[in-house]
C-alpha cells in the first residue's frame, strides 16, 4: 500500500472505516476546524508556516480518499467470493428457529461490550473487531488516525477472530449464522450496486477462507433481530 506523510501506513488510515461506520465521513466544516488559526506574520517564515499548518489535514485527507477506493474494490472482489460460495441471508425469525431447533450457532461478531448489553438468545459473542490494545508505534499511529477523524475508542481487526470460533465451533461443517449490528448485504441496490459491506459479511470472508462449510449472515442484522422483538439475552 503506498504510504502517507511522515511514513504514516496508508492502512492506518483506510481501517479507521472499521468501526461501524463511524468514519463515514469529513465535512468541508470539519477539515476547516482541523485548521488552528494562523497569526499575522510576514516574510517567507509565515508563508512556510502556513503551508505546513494546511498540508497536515489536506494530506491525511487525500490519503483516506485514495485508500477509500481501494476498500472499495477490495469488496468488490470478497462479495463475488461470498455469492460464489453460497453466503446468503437469513431472515432475524428464521435465524431464531434455526438456532434453536435445527442446530445452527449464532455468533454475534459486535464488540464484547455490545454483546453485553443485549444479543439474540444462545448467541456466542466472538467480536471481528476489538479495541485497539497494544501500544507499539504502528498502534499508536492507528490511534493516531482515528483520533483525526473524531473517534477516541479506536479499533483493530481481532487477531483471535478464528481461533476463537474454532473453540466455539470447533466442527468446520456446523452452520453458522453471523451476526453485527447493520448486517449488510450482498444484494446490489440503487445507492449500493455493489451491496453494502459490513462486520458480519467481512467475518463471514474470513470464517470461509478458513474453511468453514455452511456460513450465513442476519438480514438487516442484529439491529432487525432486537426490532423484531425476538429472544434475547443480557450478560450481567
Amino acid at each position: 500500500m503506498a504510504a502517507v506523510a511522515c511514513n504514516l501506513p496508508t492502512a492506518v488510515i483506510v481501517t479507521a472505516r472499521e468501526s461501524s461506520g463511524q468514519l463515514s465521513g469529513l465535512s468541508s466544516a470539519r477539515q476547516r476546524a482541523s485548521i488552528a488559526p494562523l497569526r499575522v506574520a510576514s516574510g517567507a517564515r509565515a508563508t512556510r508556516s502556513r503551508a505546513a499548518t494546511v498540508r497536515r489535514p489536506l494530506v491525511v485527507a487525500a490519503a483516506a480518499t485514495e485508500t477509500k477506493k481501494s476498500a472499495k474494490l477490495d469488496w468488490v472482489e470478497k462479495r463475488s467470493f461470498l455469492a460464489k460460495n453460497n453466503v446468503v441471508a437469513v431472515k432475524p425469525a428464521e435465524a431464531a428457529r434455526l438456532a434453536k431447533e435445527e442446530g445452527h450457532v449464532i455468533i454475534d461478531v459486535r464488540t464484547v461490550a455490545e454483546y453485553n448489553e443485549v444479543h439474540p438468545e444462545g448467541a456466542v459473542g466472538v467480536e471481528f473487531y476489538r479495541l485497539i490494545k497494544e501500544w507499539t508505534p504502528y498502534h499508536v499511529l492507528r490511534r493516531a488516525a482515528f483520533a483525526f477523524f473524531g473517534v477516541l475508542n479506536g479499533t483493530e481487526q481481532n487477531p483471535d477472530f478464528v481461533a476463537q470460533v474454532a473453540a466455539a465451533v470447533p466442527d468446520k461443517e456446523t452452520p453458522i449464522i453471523l451476526g453485527c449490528m447493520p448486517g449488510g448485504t450482498l444484494k446490489p441496490t440503487q445507492n449500493f450496486p455493489h451491496g453494502k459491506e459490513s462486520r458480519s459479511l467481512n467475518a463471514a470472508h474470513v470464517l470461509v477462507k478458513n474453511g468453514y462449510k455452511n456460513v450465513r449472515h442476519i438480514e438487516g442484522g442484529i439491529y432487525e433481530y432486537l426490532k423484531a422483538d425476538l429472544p434475547v439475552e443480557y450478560v450481567e
